[in-house]
């Protein structure tokens, strides 16, 4: 079994043992930002040991569960260390993530002003006069906000693009989908070239073009199935994970990667993630 807390990635986190409860907490417990005397602190220096690199991580999940709480867990987990991330909203305003922050030690105008948050209104952006001039134009506008993150000093850090619906990314690109998904095999080919994590979160029973999202599913390296229960929901458990590995070409005598099964519980600063039965 594993621990999760918002320093740790899935991946440092599987290295751990112990007990068979994985916690995922909102943020670090001290504001990262603020040294002991008020300046700002440096780059944390063990953010090669905790935060993912290069991966493109889907996060699936449908009307009746919401699988938001899993963005949010990546954001902070990046903010948490100062690691540069982006941010592309389609459903949600700023205030809603300040708002949730608030939860947290994180101060999100403070990193947007140190340049470590760069907030994309792709819902103000995707409708903009330049964006409406011409074919595509809407996706290279979006796509050059993007990667600017991976421009200065901070090149060699790890960093974290997110899209917080690609649903609603599919509805403002006007029903382009096929543009959406070119645009977002543009972005995992940067992403990948420069370490950085992409987190997209799909909803799979959107009216949206149901063949993109399902596209863009399995361009994820990893998959998190955010479901409610199969015998519905308890005050225990409120859903279930289901994290599945992309398959790739195997050599001889290696074994296919398995889809794990957690199940999970909201508070209101955490979430609580844990095997099947362990509770």
């Amino acid at each position: 079994g594993h621990t999760y807390v918002a320093g740790k990635s899935a991946t440092a986190a599987s290295r751990t043992s112990g007990r068979r409860r994985v916690e995922i907490s909102a943020a670090p417990d001290e504001d990262p930002l603020l040294a002991a005397d008020g300046e700002a602190a440096g780059p944390d220096p063990e953010f090669d040991v905790h935060l993912p690199r290069g991966e493109f991580v889907v996060v699936r999940d449908q009307l009746r569960c919401d699988g938001s709480f899993v963005l949010h867990y990546y954001l902070h987990l990046f903010l948490g260390h100062q690691a540069p991330t982006a941010l592309i909203a389609c459903a949600h305003p700023l205030a809603h993530y300040q708002a949730v922050a608030k939860k947290s030690p994180l101060k999100f105008d403070r990193l947007a002003k140190r340049g470590v948050l760069r907030y994309i209104d792709a819902s103000q952006l995707l409708v903009s006069p330049d964006a409406l001039s011409e074919e595509k134009a809407a996706h290279r506008l979006l796509y050059k906000e993007v990667i600017a993150l991976f421009a200065g000093e901070c090149s060699t850090w790890p960093r974290c693009v997110l899209i917080d619906d690609a649903s609603m990314l599919v509805n403002l690109s006007n029903e382009r989908g096929s543009q959406v998904l070119e645009f977002l095999q543009y972005l995992q080919t940067a992403c990948s070239r420069h370490d950085c994590t992409l987190v997209v979160l799909v909803h799979g029973d959107a009216e949206e073009d149901t063949a993109v999202l399902t596209a863009i599913s399995r361009l994820g390296d990893l998959t998190i199935f955010v479901d409610p229960l199969r015998r519905g929901r308890s005050q225990e458990v409120h859903g279930q994970l289901t994290l599945r590995q992309r398959e790739i070409p195997r050599l001889a005598n290696t074994t296919a990667p398995t889809a794990s099964l957690l199940h999970f519980r909201l508070t209101d600063r955490t979430v609580h993630v844990f095997l099947p039965g362990s509770k």
